[in-house]
């Protein structure tokens, strides 16, 4: 019986630690899921959606990219949840690198994003990894293009997360990149 409680207890320990937020002016604070959403799927979804929102937004803004479909990859980090099918004004597809494959090979053009959480303490991070098509020859090739790092907090009296920072990196190499944004 006392095996089975210490792990338990332990597993208590590390989400209680984990849970902390940064706190800025007293309105930004850690964000309490039981207060303000019903289930933590409903949390993710929030956060994920609130992401995507503000990505689209900088993408417009900073990029003068407009998507029409935003394809995001379903990778194996990727929670398992239900996005809505349309965030601010653009329409949103979860599909695999492989669905993701086969649609390169017949549209002309597609953003494909590899969206993850890198959730450190004090932060809800999320990382943008910016594909696009290149096709030549009958040959499909999709090139990383950049990533697009987005800072969220939360504003409790608001009940809403809030953009924090957002940071470009163009780590890749621009060769074989032919379409830009």
């Amino acid at each position: 019986m006392k095996i089975l409680v210490l792990p338990f207890l332990l597993s208590i320990l590390i989400l209680g630690c984990s849970s902390s937020r940064q706190e800025a002016d007293g309105e930004i604070s850690d964000k309490d899921s039981s207060n303000v959403y019903k289930t933590e799927k409903d949390s993710l979804v929030s956060i994920y959606s609130t992401a995507l929102a503000k990505y689209i937004k900088v993408m417009r803004e900073k990029r003068q990219a407009i998507f029409d479909t935003l394809f995001l990859g379903k990778h194996e980090e990727f929670p398992d949840i239900k996005l809505p099918a349309e965030i601010e004004h653009t329409g949103i597809a979860v599909i695999s690198n492989e669905e993701a494959g086969k649609k390169f090979a017949y549209r002309k053009s597609m953003a494909f994003v590899n969206m993850v959480d890198l959730g450190d303490i004090g932060k809800d991070e999320f990382m943008f990894v910016t594909f696009y098509v290149d096709k030549e020859k009958e040959k499909v090739n999709y090139w990383p293009q950049h990533n697009c790092l987005i800072n969220l907090v939360y504003n409790k009296k608001k009940k809403e997360f809030e953009l924090e920072e957002v940071k470009f990196d163009f780590p890749y190499p621009s060769s074989g990149l032919k379409v830009g944004i």
